[in-house]
């Protein structure tokens, strides 16, 4: 299963500091080049397609067990058990990867209405650095 977090309200998140010292959310926000902007967001599995997989717990929806809202969308395949264990994890947008570590990816995206977050979590393997852009739909990890 693979979780992706997405964090609307970055200056909640603008003190973050990474496991290894280094600031999450760069500084200077106004350095991305205009072709970093992500003018469109697509799921983050089957080359942006959700064919074939699910969203298993959706974004806000309310958890009993912790009483709070669900801050991230968990897609796993339609079929039971690890059969997406080995798939590819695709951007879900053009942007910058703020933050490597261990089992954890989190990328930084400028939009038209400012700057949103996504963070892959459970990645078996990677295949970005920190500092590095990416595009949309481009592979960065595996589940």
């Amino acid at each position: 299963m693979l979780i992706i977090l997405i964090l609307a309200h970055l200056s909640v998140y603008s003190q973050s500091v990474s496991p290894n010292g280094n600031w999450l959310i760069p500084r200077d926000l106004n350095s991305y080049k205009p072709r970093w902007i992500a003018y469109e967001l697509v799921y983050p599995v089957n080359h942006g397609i959700l064919e074939g997989y699910m969203d298993a717990q959706p974004f806000q929806h309310y958890q009993t067990f912790v009483k709070s809202k669900h801050l991230g969308a968990d897609i796993t395949s339609l079929v039971p058990g690890d059969e997406d264990l080995g798939d590819t994890i695709y951007s879900i947008g053009r942007g910058k990867v703020i933050l490597r570590w261990s089992s954890i990816i989190m990328i930084m995206h400028k939009t038209l209405n400012g700057y949103i977050v996504s963070q892959y979590r459970h990645c078996m393997e990677t295949f970005v650095d920190e500092g590095q852009y990416v595009d949309k739909a481009q592979p960065i990890a595996r589940i």
